[in-house]
């Protein structure tokens, strides 16, 4: 002791200079602390303590690096094998707060500032129940630890807290509320070891004043997004220490079951098992301090499980939404992204009681659902289906139908819920209003499809009760293949409902643009053809817009839309629709009207009739019925009977005169349809009608039309023997009409011309000769009029007389068979 005194002595002068400081402390460790280490002694240990302390506390504020470093080792190692330390408090102490908290000059050196605040933390350790003495003093010191840049610093500081918690709580109290402010900067310390020492002194000494709770715990709520297990592993440490012993637990209970709740779907599955068996731990203490509370579900219920658990969150359910849907209009995606996963667990504990909340829970989670998570939000939806009574769901949703993000939400909560037939009628109605708006954005959604596919699939067990017209019509205007493929093989007969459900359209206002007009159009086009074209379903519909496109134009526009949704499919009626069509829609709109829709009609009407007549026989359209229709004659100029031949003679006459090209040429065609297939039962006043239109097409700016004509002019003295009975001056007409055409300088028209005159020679051959002999010389090109004498009919070099060659044709002859024809036909 002799000796250390003189040591001291020479410590405590301000003379000495450092190299002799160090030499001094240097020797004290070696001659003193290491062989104090080795005997054991704590008596010892503490009477060199006491006489060395001093000294060494003066040492800590040392201008020289090195002896503060040596002075703090040696009194650590000293204390470090004492197990009383209370004499040494009041030497020790304020030398280390003076280092520790000081404003103007504190400690430069990292490594001894850890050093000296380890050494505070030890005498605050072996003080035990004492260390409320120096709480005050060590508070201090840690207001500027805690939010030191270096992290071993901040982690030995949180320790302290921890440590000061466990001895003294009641001292600490009124040093808490400071600290934690203090503590909350580390939370989000880039080293994920701070953290967690971090969140363990918040978690302490919360325990101590929880007076802050609601301040700090947004802080810590957000270690919930940390990238570290560790992290999130000790927040559901922390999170279950205080749901089971803080003193104010159940008025904080929502920020705590969130945190356990959302733990249940971490990455890390250990982390998830542990979030288990802490929800189960908080049940248990639940149900052992509210036992009166859960008496009765215990009672009635002994296999429901977490009984407590779930009665804590149902009874904390209003702060919890509240969070939640706050969370989900966060800015930052990781934070919706969290409480949306949070949501999707907590509902299976809410149950129905998540009923109440839905008014503020739909409008979120309808803005987040085209977030990357969305799966998460389909899942609490399809939770909400399964836990809330079907009335109030729709009541809440189904207005929202036409805001794709509710239908999304809508979908997936229909696909657990009980809906029964007055359900799938709700949700109909309003589908139909969609559908009868025409809403093209609404109907396209694959939501809505997916929505009509949920009451189509159930619609088997409440047959009765559900509006299958509805069901129908519903399917159609939204139909795609899924759709229509869902609809054939649906409980219910969707399709046989078609016939009765146009019959009922028919009744209705068909206007243009009308939701029964559109439903007209999607019925024609989706339905199956054996169905839609059948006479009970067809014939009604066409009538009824025929009838309306005689009166107006918007009748004509509501008509022409029908037949463009036919008339891909037209070849498709059956052969006794199409004779019952054909007089009172097809006829009836090939008369000429002016107006521009009119025109337009007609090229739709003669395209009808185009395909109608391929799929006709001569049984099954009246022709035969003519005559018996004709009123008395009257005279040698009467018109002709007005019965169904004449009625479409006269319509397909006043079509060809029509300005698109496409009508035109279908109304040739069609004239020569049915003098090829009906000509027997024409009689000369029929062909009156329909020849000076043909010749007037003969000069049509189209050549196809002026060929077809040809052919048409050419079956009329092929298939109709009523063409005997005109008078000459009509053969003679006509052959001129003709022959000019055999001039000219398309081959097609100028062959279809010569074919049409070797027609009408086999009927009237003077007319045709005479015409070709007075007219030869005037053709522009003698080759055509040589060919027209040539295929027409040969001339006898004796008396110049033309001989019929019908049997000649188009076909090139050689000079010697056509000389063997020609003597054969002279010796007749």
């Amino acid at each position: 002791m002799q000796g250390l005194q003189r040591d001291i002595s020479k410590l405590s002068d301000p003379a000495t200079d450092r190299s002799a400081k160090r030499r001094t402390l240097d020797g004290w460790r070696r001659s003193v602390v290491d062989p104090l280490m080795r005997e054991k002694s704590p008596p010892l240990t503490l009477a060199v303590t006491l006489a060395l302390a001093p000294c060494l506390a003066r040492l800590l504020r040392d201008k020289v690096e090195k002896c503060r470093e040596l002075s703090g080792q040696i009194l650590t190692s000293l204390i470090s094998d004492l197990m009383d330390v209370k004499s040494l408090l009041p030497t020790l102490v304020p030398a280390l707060v003076d280092r520790l908290a000081r404003d103007d000059q504190p400690e430069p050196s990292e490594e001894i500032r850890l050093d000296n605040l380890r050494l505070l933390v030890t005498l605050a350790d072996k003080s035990g129940s004492m260390a409320s003495l120096i709480t005050a003093d060590v508070c201090s010191v840690l207001d500027h630890t805690l939010v030191d840049s270096y992290p071993e610093v901040r982690k030995e500081s949180c320790k302290a807290i921890v440590l000061l918690a466990v001895h003294a709580p009641a001292a600490l109290r009124l040093h808490a509320e400071k600290l934690l402010k203090r503590l909350v900067p580390s939370l989000s310390h880039r080293h994920s070891a701070v953290r967690i020492v971090a969140l363990q002194a918040v978690g302490t000494a919360m325990q101590v004043d929880a007076s802050i709770f609601k301040e700090i715990w947004p802080s810590v709520r957000k270690l919930a997004l940390d990238s570290s297990p560790a992290v999130r592993q000790q927040l559901y440490t922390v999170a279950l220490n205080w749901q089971t012993q803080l003193v104010d637990r159940y008025s904080y209970a929502a920020c705590m079951l969130s945190v356990l709740i959302g733990g249940l779907s971490d990455e890390v599955l250990e982390l998830r098992a542990k979030c288990q068996a802490a929800i189960a731990n908080v049940s248990r203490v639940y149900e052992t301090e509210w036992a009166e509370r859960v008496k009765d579900k215990l009672d009635y219920e002994p296999n429901r499980t977490l009984i407590g658990f779930r009665t804590l969150v149902h009874e904390n359910l209003l702060k919890m939404t509240d969070s939640l849907v706050e969370d989900l209009g966060d800015w930052t995606v990781e934070v919706r992204r969290w409480a949306a996963q949070t949501l999707a667990q907590l509902l299976p504990f809410a149950e129905g009681h998540i009923s109440g909340y839905l008014g503020k829970l739909l409008p979120a989670l309808a803005k987040v659902v085209h977030e990357p998570f969305a799966p998460l939000v389909f899942q609490t939806a399809s939770a909400i289906g399964q836990y809330v009574a079907p009335d109030l769901l729709l009541h809440l949703m189904v207005p929202h139908l036409r805001t794709p993000s509710y239908l999304a939400l809508l979908v997936h909560a229909l696909n657990k819920s009980p809906i029964a037939g007055s359900h799938i009628n709700t949700i109909l109605k309003e589908m139909q209003d969609l559908a009868e708006n025409d809403e093209a954005a609404a109907i396209a959604d694959p939501n809505l499809k997916s929505l009509y596919l949920i009451p189509l699939a159930r619609s088997g067990a409440f047959a009765a009760q559900v509006d299958i017209d509805l069901l129908l019509s519903i399917g159609l205007a939204i139909a795609d293949d899924t759709v229509l493929n869902a609809m054939t093989t649906a409980p219910v007969p969707l399709f046989a409902r078609v016939p009765d459900s146009l019959v009922n359209l028919a009744k209705r206002d068909l206007a243009p643009r009308s939701p029964q007009l559109y439903l007209v159009k999607r019925f024609l086009k989706l339905a199956p053809p054996a169905v839609v074209f059948s006479a009970s379903a067809l014939v009604p519909i066409l009538e009824r817009l025929s009838a309306d496109a005689t009166t107006d134009d918007s009748g004509i526009e509501a008509m022409a839309e029908v037949l463009d949704v036919i008339l891909p499919k037209a070849d498709q009626i059956p052969a006794d629709v199409a004779s019952t069509l054909w007089l009172n829609v097809i006829v009836r709109h090939l008369r000429w009207r002016s107006g521009r829709k009119a025109v337009q009609l007609r090229v739709r009407a003669s395209a009808l009739a185009q395909a109608c007549l391929a799929k006709v026989a001569v049984p099954d359209l009246p022709w035969s019925d003519d005559a018996a229709s004709a009123p008395p004659t009257q005279g040698t100029f009467a018109h002709p009977p007005p019965g169904p031949l004449t009625a479409t003679l006269t319509a397909l006459s006043t079509a060809m005169d029509d300005d698109p090209v496409a009508t035109r040429r279908t109304v040739v065609t069609l004239v020569l349809r049915i003098t090829e297939s009906w000509g027997g039962q024409w009689d000369p006043e029929h062909v009156k009608v329909v020849y000076p239109d043909l010749v007037k097409r003969l000069d049509d700016a189209q050549d196809p039309v002026r060929v077809l004509s040809c052919a048409a002019l050419a079956a009329v003295y092929d298939h109709v023997p009523a063409v005997m009975q005109l008078d000459l001056v009509h053969h003679q007409e006509l052959v001129k009409s003709v022959a000019i055409h055999v001039d000219d300088p398309n081959p097609d028209v100028m062959n279809a011309a010569l074919a049409t005159l070797r027609a009408m020679f086999r009927v009237q051959p003077d007319a045709v000769k005479a015409h070709i002999d007075s007219t030869a010389h005037l053709f522009r090109n003698a080759s055509a009029a040589a060919r027209c004498a040539d295929r027409v009919f040969l001339i006898d070099s004796r008396h110049r007389s033309a001989v019929l060659i019908s049997a000649l044709g188009p076909l090139p002859l050689c000079p010697a068979v056509r000389l063997q024809l020609n003597h054969f036909c002279l010796s007749k």
